[in-house]
């Protein structure tokens, strides 16, 4: 949970424990390697500026179309208090080779592509924008409140559920099948390099993360800080005109659906 903070990931983890409800628990086998181990993946060391999801930042037209059920299930916000500003800030790029999309905690992502339940892109591969959404409170709080992955430029003219996932540690992370199947297939150090990694881009009360596990398709995993911590958030898929998937959209019930379109001072 976000509120632990880096630091007791980091040292239930070298028992090896995971971070449960706040405490430490017993983690699940991490592939055939286990836990801790030493070699680092090549990661991303600054946001990104230029994402398509920062300079175009609305998928759907300011909410319209109307979110699916599962985002007015988790209890949408109709007037969060306190939220003074929106910036949204790009974490790279998502490579999805086959377009099978994971969401999951972030420290189990490394399981296997076979534990996992994956997002069907219908036929999408390549090159995705990711982008935070964040909330700026006036306390000097910053909430991921939104993550955005762009398949195209096209607007949304459907949303459709797309499942939704726990967090036990504070921390989600998107990933293609190919990404977490390379870290099962013999790849060892993620978990730790992880804890570096967001230590390193810890930015008040979120941080993130962007590592290349599968070198031969470039594939990757992408961190970030869930909202206000441990929960479940609902996952969201946009379809165009054609039908065609444009855009997946993590909600963290920060602020409203229709806020996807707000961007700078909220007043």
């Amino acid at each position: 949970m976000r509120s632990a903070g880096i630091g007791m990931l980091r040292a239930c983890v070298a028992a090896p424990l995971l971070v449960v409800a706040g405490a430490c628990s017993p983690v699940p086998p991490f592939g055939a390697q286990g836990l801790v181990a030493p070699a680092p993946f090549p990661s991303r060391a600054d946001l990104d500026p230029a994402s398509a999801c920062v300079s175009r930042p609305d998928p759907a037209n300011g909410g319209d179309p109307a979110p699916p059920d599962g985002v007015v299930a988790a209890g949408d916000p109709a007037d969060p208090a306190g939220v003074v500003a929106i910036e949204v800030v790009g974490l790279g790029e998502l490579v999805l080779p086959s377009g099978q999309l994971v969401v999951d905690d972030l420290f189990f992502l490394g399981g296997g592509p076979n534990d996992l339940e994956a997002i069907d892109l219908d036929g999408f591969a390549g090159n995705a924008d990711v982008c935070l959404h964040l909330a700026h409170y006036a306390t000097a709080d910053e909430r991921v409140a939104f993550v955005h992955v762009r398949l195209s430029d096209k607007p949304v003219a459907t949303w459709v559920e797309a499942g939704g996932f726990g967090v036990d540690s504070g921390t989600g992370g998107i990933a293609s099948t190919e990404a977490v199947a390379a870290v099962v297939s013999g790849e060892e150090g993620l978990v730790e390099q992880y804890l570096d990694e967001l230590d390193r881009h810890d930015v008040n009360t979120w941080s993130w993360l962007n590592v290349e596990t599968d070198a031969a398709t470039g594939a990757n995993i992408i961190g970030f800080s869930t909202g206000f911590g441990d929960g479940g958030y609902p996952v969201a898929l946009g379809r165009d005109v054609d039908g065609r998937p444009a855009s997946v959209v993590i909600d963290h019930v920060v602020v409203p659906w229709a806020w996807l379109s707000r961007v700078g001072p909220v007043t």
